[in-house]
């Protein structure tokens, strides 16, 4: 298969070049910088906003992984996020659709739920959630990612392009795996330990106070409005959480998931091999949290009252079901770290 990526520079079009060729597929990756070099791949230069040479560049290929996005609204403004996001997918899907291509993998994101880079806390309805749970957007990245699922559904309703979008979350270096995991877990550790000693009701109010906290921190502090590169790292002067209680937050309404670069590649080759119909947006993330708490657990950190858990597989653990990739295009995580309170860690 010649395999066209867009924005494959990066970790994850790395890993999936790697990957792919590995198959034996052939692969061209296309970015907007001069003078790079691409192990495995053809590189080409091409913006995504400019339709014509990318359908020029298109032309050949069988199908297309589209990675060629903002991966983060911070320090960009948010029109200018929303028409790299949306119209840059907009055009790959509309030059496949001109070619005949008919097979799209791209990347969403996890934050296409809505909870991180918005300024307002998101009720979860159940636990884990899957695709079926409902969207909040009050941020424009989290809108372009909406907005890119959507595209891929119009396309797959007007020319028959079959297509996945993978909602991932933060993406880590393979080799840098185990480290990252278990730091995310010990920054929390304090903050973890204290509200689950905690009788259920005081544990209610003190996750109220810090959820109306953080979110009128992300209000003073929007992505769309302020182009800062560190707003989340500590809490600004109005702001009376401690550090340790902004990152839990933090890693909270990024529902402590994380991936391995080499688990995104896998879901990639599997979006573009696999057979299925239609087009679908797919979480893709270890089945393991990264506290290495027992769902029921970490539960208490999104209903303190009585959460509704619906059935997982024995060993998952993760507040995000990776259920519908495992069934449409046999995603299994491959590289899991445990975690620190795990009792098996």
């Amino acid at each position: 298969m010649k395999v066209l990526i867009t924005g494959g520079t990066g970790a994850v079009g790395q890993a999936a070049v790697s990957l792919l060729t590995g198959h034996g597929h052939e692969v061209t990756v296309i970015g907007r910088r001069e003078g790079l070099a691409v192990p495995g791949a053809n590189y080409r230069v091409c913006d995504v906003s400019d339709y014509e040479a990318l359908r020029t560049v298109m032309i050949g290929h069988d199908a297309v992984v589209h990675l060629a996005a903002y991966n983060s609204p911070v320090g960009v403004v948010g029109r200018e996020v929303f028409r790299v996001n949306a119209l840059g997918t907009f055009n790959v899907f509309e030059a496949a659709a001109s070619l005949g291509i008919v097979r799209i993998v791209g990347a969403s994101s996890i934050n296409a739920v809505g909870y991180f880079f918005g300024d307002r806390g998101v009720k979860l309805e159940y636990l884990p959630i899957d695709e079926e749970h409902p969207l909040l957007a009050t941020d424009a990245y989290s809108f372009s990612k909406q907005s890119m699922e959507a595209i891929g559904r119009y396309f797959w309703e007007r020319d028959g392009i079959t297509s996945v979008m993978l909602r991932l979350p933060g993406v880590i270096p393979h080799e840098d795996i185990v480290n990252d995991v278990e730091r995310y877990a010990d920054y929390d550790m304090t903050v973890v330990e204290r509200l689950l000693t905690m009788p259920v009701q005081r544990r209610k109010q003190e996750l109220e106070r810090l959820q109306t906290e953080y979110d009128a921190f992300r209000h003073r502090n929007r992505c769309d409005e302020h182009q800062g590169t560190g707003w989340w790292a500590e809490p600004d002067r109005e702001c009376t959480l401690s550090v340790d209680e902004l990152r839990f937050m933090h890693h909270k309404v990024n529902f402590f998931t994380y991936v391995d670069e080499l688990d995104s590649a896998q879901a990639i080759l599997g979006g573009l091999t696999s057979t299925y119909s239609g087009s679908h947006a797919l979480f893709i993330n270890s089945h393991r949290n990264a506290l290495g708490l027992p769902l029921a657990e970490l539960a208490k950190f999104y209903a303190p009252d009585k959460p509704d858990l619906r059935p997982v597989l024995p060993g998952d653990d993760s507040v995000v079901s990776i259920g519908r990739a495992r069934s449409l295009i046999g995603f299994e995580p491959e590289w899991v770290v445990t975690g620190r309170f795990s009792d098996s860690g």
